[in-house]
């Protein structure tokens, strides 16, 4: 066509002469005069009338999508008059079928879909969540008759012309359709072409990058088509019984924020940015503007009459841009502040019950500790320093060692500090024993005074050849017969380092006291347990909350205690005030498939490494075993009197 005016699609329809009946008694409305004319025409005669049955069948699947029932059909057959049929069609446009069969054409022309985003990953990318209530509105303005024309309307303009309407507001769920969360200028791009496709026919998407090839399109046209949908932005609103929802966070490109999904409310559109400009650009680059054109102005397309239009603001109530002032807000939120009120009075009550109980039995209980600490602090006044110590009962221990020569084991007692040392176990102290210890304290006496270094608390067990670490080993039958013991020692590390493992004494593949270094500065108490399975278990002083920790270069007291239920490592600064510091594991929680210690066939008894490379670089001062798990306050007395001068 040589101008827009000549092709029949952009001229304004009219109503043509209604063709003369070809066949009377067959056209029953004036379309079926046309269709008779058009019979005529190609030298063909109307179809004779449908069975009832088939008639039926085909009326309920045009209007609602299902076939009749058997009930339906056999009413319907004893019946099929005019006015029945009649009586039929009102009742099948009338039910709610009607408008889920025709509204599914109109979501297919308008695109209707669920929203798609990464659900593994719970982001958002085309569309939004709960753009299902669009398809509701769809289906529900069918079903009430509501006008094409006004349809329209409410999908591209519901927020301005029934601001306070949220049941009219969820139409724009057909701009919320295109909505892409990554970029804008996308989102304006499909705006564009499926409202240009759905209610103009039009291929507007052709004109993006230049004027259109035939329709009658240019690329200004384009763009202020777009200038109308310009200033739009999503946004969600809380609906009535729903949960309150978080602040919508608007997507800016580039900033690295994946907008989550809201799992509740409202998707709709509204006018974020009032002077929002529309710039033309080249070969749909968004980047390449005319630099040399100004932003362009809503208008409607030359092929379409292109007269001009007026835009002027609309007033909007206040739910519009605060919706959170809409009624069912106020209450909703209202009834869970109450609810929660309420829950807090019902707590509060019940704990107020309790109060008068839990203060007495406190009271009574703050009573019985003050007689506690008047008697510890009794028994502490009798055990302060004094120059003579008071010793260890020997008879409450299970077992004492003597040190012999490595070459000469017929001399017991003897302790020769250029050897290698083994330990000697038994089972109670005889005399000769006693006199070996002694003998053992006397040379130690001696190596003191030899060194220069009488009052430092040292002992043979620190020297051998070049000053280096010993070793100490020997078998250890009488403690496998008991679960519950209890090792002591005192310490001094000289070093340590990151993971720096330092063995204090232990039965190989039963139980295993060391320190494990933490840094430079720090170490920790650990203890290794073998259940029966030979399965090893481990506990640390320096795990979980508040940490007890060892310090270079300072002595500390020691102790594992190992009962049946329970674990005890124990930790005294002898070098401070003293203070007992110890953490307490249930094996039941920490082991539980732990149900007695290991027996390996030699219980054989170290001090230093498993290994026997003799890496223990600490102070052995003292090391005692009980067979039988001690309180912490009977620890507590045995390093205070053992405790260094220093």
């Amino acid at each position: 066509e040589k101008s827009v005016g000549e092709h029949w699609a952009f001229n304004v329809p009219k109503r043509p002469p209604l063709p003369a009946s070809k066949f009377p008694g067959w056209d029953k409305n004036p379309l079926d005069r046309f269709i008779g004319s058009r019979l005529e025409a190609a030298g063909l005669v109307p179809s004779a009338q449908s069975v009832p049955a088939k008639l039926l069948r085909r009326l309920y699947i045009d209007l609602t999508g299902l076939p009749p029932s058997r009930d339906q059909l056999l009413a319907f057959l004893e019946d099929p008059s005019d006015k029945h049929y009649r009586q039929v069609v009102n009742q099948l446009l009338e039910s709610p079928q009607y408008g889920q069969r025709w509204g599914r054409h109109w979501m297919d022309v308008w695109r209707y879909s669920d929203w798609y985003g990464r659900r593994s990953v719970g982001d958002v990318r085309n569309s939004y969540p709960h753009i299902w209530r669009w398809r509701d509105w769809i289906i529900n303005s069918l079903n009430e008759g509501k006008g094409y024309d006004q349809m329209v309307r409410e999908m591209i303009a519901a927020d301005e012309l029934h601001p306070a309407e949220d049941q009219r507001i969820v139409a724009t769920g057909y701009l919320v359709r295109s909505w892409f969360s990554l970029n804008y200028d996308t989102w304006m791009r499909d705006v564009v072409e499926h409202t240009g496709k759905a209610f103009l026919g039009l291929r507007f998407n052709c004109a993006l990058c230049h004027d259109h090839k035939y329709d009658p399109i240019s690329q200004e046209d384009y763009f202020r088509f777009r200038a109308f949908f310009e200033p739009l932005e999503l946004r969600h609103d809380q609906v009535p019984n729903g949960p309150t929802l978080t602040r919508y966070i608007r997507y800016k490109p580039g900033s690295g924020v994946s907008l989550k999904p809201i799992a509740a409310g409202l998707a709709r559109i509204y006018d974020h940015t009032l002077d929002a400009q529309t710039h033309m650009y080249r070969l749909g680059d968004q980047r390449n503007r005319f630099e040399d054109r100004s932003p362009v102005t809503p208008a409607v397309p030359q092929s379409l009459g292109g007269q001009p239009i007026t835009i002027s603001p609309v007033t909007l109530p206040a739910v519009a841009y605060h919706p959170g002032l809409k009624p069912f807000v106020a209450q909703q939120e209202s009834a869970r502040a109450e609810k929660t009120l309420a829950a807090a009075n019902k707590k509060l009550g019940e704990t107020a019950k309790t109060d008068q109980q839990a203060m007495a039995t406190a009271s009574q209980r703050i009573q019985e500790t003050m007689k506690q600490l008047a008697t510890r602090k009794a028994e502490l006044q009798k055990q302060q320093p004094r120059e003579s110590k008071v010793a260890i009962d020997p008879s409450k221990l299970v077992c004492h060692w003597d040190f012999e020569s490595a070459k000469d084991k017929a001399q017991p007692g003897t302790a020769d500090a250029t050897k290698q040392h083994y330990l000697q176990w038994t089972s109670s102290l005889s005399a000769p024993l006693r006199q070996s210890l002694d003998q053992l304290a006397a040379t130690g006496l001696q190596i003191k005074h030899a060194l220069g270094q009488p009052d430092r608390n040292l002992t043979a067990l620190n020297f051998n050849k070049n000053n280096g670490p010993v070793y100490l080993s020997g078998t250890l039958p009488s403690l496998t017969e008991s679960p519950e013991f209890t090792v002591t020692a005192v310490i001094q590390q000289q070093q340590t380092s990151d993971n720096y493992l330092q063995v204090i004494a232990a039965v190989e593949k039963q139980w295993i006291l060391l320190l494990r270094g933490n840094n430079d500065q720090t170490s920790e108490i650990q203890c290794l347990l073998y259940d029966q399975d030979g399965k090893r278990h481990s506990f640390s002083s320096g795990s979980e909350n508040e940490p007890v920790l060892l310090n270079v270069t300072q002595a500390y007291g020691v102790t594992m205690a190992l009962s049946k239920n329970e674990l005890l490592l124990a930790v005294t600064n002898l070098g401070s005030e003293r203070q007992l510091q110890f953490k307490r594991f249930s094996l039941s929680d920490h082991a539980p498939a732990m149900k007695h210690l290991h027996q390996p066939p030699v219980a054989r008894f170290v001090i230093g490494d498993l290994d026997g490379t003799a890496r223990f670089h600490g102070l052995l001062d003292d090391i005692t075993i009980w067979k039988t798990s001690l309180k912490v306050e009977a620890i507590a007395s045995h390093f205070h009197s053992t405790a260094p001068d220093s």
